[in-house]
């Protein structure tokens, strides 16, 4: 998706249409928003369909893996999950292909991502893979400007961003996130 053309929607002017008006290939929204249009608007979704490369869905916090396939298969694209913070930018993403759709994948390259215990926010020095679960933390180019420092101590340790997320891993370093 490198170099791909992004088109934002005219004021008023619903992100389907926009898509279908420029042709362009790949669509990043919210997977919730996502979900809500395959219900509400599924003669715009139907119009997206065969102009449509990829979805990225962008998740905050556990997610429906239900909702996920249900949007991929009626806009007839595959669907990624990408989960980020406005204060970070893109965390993890997944890929269409895995058979675990309930992962929100694996860290993204621009993002170093720390595991730490969420009672103390001290680094754990050991691989993802083989912590039960803990809190992500995360330094990123993308960290956002005047957050870091005196603004908001509480949400940085050592130049990490503490997401308050708890996280879990599997053997294939597939990132899960956890419930409250």
């Amino acid at each position: 998706m490198a170099g791909a053309t992004l088109v934002l929607a005219e004021p008023g002017e619903p992100p389907l249409d926009a898509i279908v008006r420029e042709g362009v290939g790949y669509a990043f929204m919210d997977l919730d928003a996502a979900f809500t249009l395959t219900r509400e608007s599924k003669r715009d979704v139907k119009s997206v369909r065969g102009v449509l490369t990829a979805l990225l869905l962008s998740v905050d916090g556990p997610f429906d893996s239900d909702q996920r396939r249900r949007v991929g298969r009626l806009f007839e694209a595959p669907a990624l999950t990408v989960y980020g913070r406005p204060e970070t930018g893109p965390i993890f993403a997944s890929h269409p292909s895995w058979y675990l759709d309930e992962a929100v994948g694996i860290p993204l390259s621009n993002a170093h991502v720390v595991p730490v215990d969420p009672r103390s926010g001290n680094p754990i020095p050991t691989l993802w893979e083989l912590v039960e679960s803990a809190m992500v933390t995360v330094w990123s180019p993308m960290l956002t400007v005047g957050y870091e420092g005196d603004a908001h101590p509480e949400r940085f340790r050592d130049g990490r961003f503490l997401t308050g997320v708890i996280a879990s891993s599997d053997a294939n370093g597939m990132i899960y996130i956890l419930p409250d």
